[in-house]
């Protein structure tokens, strides 16, 4: 399968691997009030693959035909919500839960951003 290995699961529990061989995918959606409860409708994903697993070539890492170069979690998201941005042109309100809520995230968004970005995080 396609950009598998062994992630380290934050959420997992006593009796789960702390480290299941697994998909990591970076996800952005929508959010979009139905019905009175809200939905993320999802925009784009992107699949990360760990950097010592492309340095090793241990997984496929083509894409398209021309090689995948490592991008952090956190750039990946960058690049996508700047897509977003780019497409619509208009300012983009990023919602996140605390741990997105970081520099991490702000930093990759805000250079030559001048206002275009928003983030709401820590709810």
């Amino acid at each position: 399968m396609f950009a598998c290995g062994n992630f380290h699961n934050h959420a997992s529990k006593g009796n789960q691997t702390a480290y299941p061989w697994s998909q990591c995918i970076v996800a952005i959606g929508l959010l979009k009030k139905v019905q009175s409860r809200w939905a993320c409708l999802p925009l784009d994903f992107r699949f990360y693959i760990m950097k010592k697993d492309i340095l090793a070539k241990s997984v496929n890492v083509k894409r398209k035909g021309k090689a995948v170069s490592f991008k952090s979690k956190m750039e990946q998201a960058a690049d996508m919500i700047k897509d977003v941005q780019a497409y619509y042109q208009k300012t983009v309100l990023v919602v996140t839960d605390s741990w997105f809520g970081n520099n991490g995230l702000w930093a990759p968004l805000k250079q030559g951003a001048d206002g275009k970005y928003h983030l709401l995080s820590r709810i």
